[in-house]
């Protein structure tokens, strides 16, 4: 790789190609010549959208997908097949929603209630006096139970990655 050399319109398209392709970060920095992380910046002032470092943000979209497959007691592989990931992407992605959801609640139907632990403070009685039903200023503006008063994103909508458009906007 050469030092600092700006991007060129035949970069620039070429990078967005490979990106509407989801080619791998690393193998699209191996092909413009650039580093890693000058693709990712780049990506991102092109307005491309957000990688993880495995390859491709979990769309809202495929992830409703994945949530009807697993209800319907599809396999990971046709799963896997159904959402144009691999096994792993699948089950990685089931192993981290299983995290944040307790199994009496794990369906489409109810993705907005928290599995974490309440480890905020606690009254005389052991009970969380910030505890109380917020609405969700993550995008869905669904009541949950909120652990404290900071707590305004439900697990469902932090999941799918709404949080960020959420703080956006109260800041604004």
């Amino acid at each position: 790789m050469t030092e600092h050399r700006p991007w060129t319109g035949a970069d620039n398209a070429m990078l967005c190609e490979l990106w509407r392709q989801k080619v791998p970060i690393d193998e699209v920095a191996a092909q413009l010549d650039r580093t890693v992380g000058a693709v990712r910046t780049h990506a991102g002032k092109l307005g491309l959208g957000n990688r993880d470092i495995d390859g491709y943000r979990w769309t809202g979209k495929e992830l409703e997908h994945l949530d009807r497959l697993k209800a319907m007691n599809v396999s990971i592989p046709a799963m896997a097949a159904a959402i144009g990931r691999s096994e792993k992407a699948v089950k990685t992605k089931l192993g981290r929603l299983r995290g944040h959801v307790p199994p009496s609640k794990r369906s489409i139907l109810s993705p907005h209630v928290s599995a974490k632990p309440d480890r905020r403070r606690k009254d005389a009685g052991g009970s969380n006096p910030d505890r109380a039903m917020r609405r969700c200023l993550g995008g869905c503006n669904e009541m949950f139970d909120s652990s404290f008063i900071g707590n305004r994103i439900c697990e469902h909508c932090k999941a799918r990655g709404h949080s960020n458009a959420a703080l956006e906007g109260m800041s604004a």
